[in-house]
């Protein structure tokens, strides 16, 4: 991050706007940083634009800035909660010289507990399993344990690699698809489609840019085996959805676990028996969002130490 020249003429003032909450302790960690806190809900984008202007430092989540970018140029810092950059431009900031960064990693714990409870869960009938009266033959509750399992990870960032582990831990042969091949002792790198037609399950954990935008899309989901399981945590903007419902439509025999930001549309994925979708609550925890709120205020601390 290239820092700024600083503006003397006022005091340092912070901007926190939109699913940030700041308790009294994120409030004195800030005190000596900066002179004055300011929260803002609500995305109409004409009043944050004017609210920006009195500011130095933003701390921003699932906050729309793309159209704000002459107004953040202007500013120190801005600090985007989220673990990739998906709510501004990264080629307009850029231009515009907008001075940003993200905060990787905050939330790596949670997503791969919320994946790996989906990859228990397509394993074995569980609600068989603790229903004794209801489902009264044995044979009924018998599923497929993990040891030997072909887990398929496409993206191999923080939350690939700790997937990787934790599976590789519980006896699983894990896959990797990457943008570039590599090799590891750990983990075989495949092709895409390889990677899905070998596979019992497939987790889908790479960023949104320019090169996996509709990156699984119906070709690629074609390949999926029978009976396979298809679990996604990246943003919907990876899939062809259209393709990603046809599929899940017509192959019945799969399963998918899908963690979107939710849509009118996507009563329809969850109107299918084999599928669930959850409303982008995989990182949603206690220690999540205390860690986001505090690796924003690193991120402050950070800039303002050069």
């Amino acid at each position: 991050m290239k820092a700024k020249k600083r503006d003397h003429t006022r005091p340092p003032a912070l901007l926190v706007m939109g699913d940030l909450a700041l308790a009294r302790a994120h409030r004195e960690r800030l005190r000596p940083l900066v002179q004055s806190v300011s929260c803002h809900r609500g995305k109409d984008i004409q009043r944050i634009e004017k609210r920006l202007k009195n500011f130095d430092f933003l701390f921003a989540c699932n906050v729309p800035l793309t159209p704000c970018i002459e107004s953040l140029a202007a500013m120190k810092l801005v600090v985007l909660a989220e673990t990739g950059i998906v709510h501004i431009d990264e080629q307009r900031a850029a231009t515009a010289g907008v001075n940003y960064t993200n905060i990787p990693g905050y939330s790596t714990e949670a997503v791969v507990q919320y994946v790996l409870r989906c990859v228990f869960e397509s394993r074995r009938p569980w609600d068989k399993i603790f229903s004794p009266t209801t489902f009264t033959v044995k044979e009924e509750k018998i599923g497929r344990g993990l040891e030997g399992a072909k887990i398929g990870l496409v993206g191999y960032g923080l939350i690939g690699k700790r997937l990787a582990e934790v599976l590789a831990t519980l006896g699983c042969e894990v896959y990797i698809n990457t943008r570039r091949p590599f090799r590891s002792i750990h983990v075989k790198w495949l092709p895409l489609k390889h990677l899905f037609s070998r596979s019992d399950i497939v987790v889908i954990c790479c960023a949104r840019d320019e090169a996996s935008r509709g990156l699984i899309d119906a070709g690629v989901l074609d390949r999926l085996c029978r009976n396979a399981t298809l679990i996604s945590i990246s943003h919907r903007e990876v899939f062809d959805n259209e393709g990603l419902y046809r599929t899940l439509a017509k192959r019945t025999d799969l399963s998918a676990w899908l963690d979107f930001d939710w849509q009118e549309s996507d009563s329809r994925f969850t109107a299918l028996p084999h599928v669930r979708v959850s409303p982008h609550l995989a990182f949603y925890t206690e220690q999540t969002l205390e860690k986001r709120i505090n690796s924003c205020i690193d991120q402050l601390e950070a800039f303002l130490r050069k």
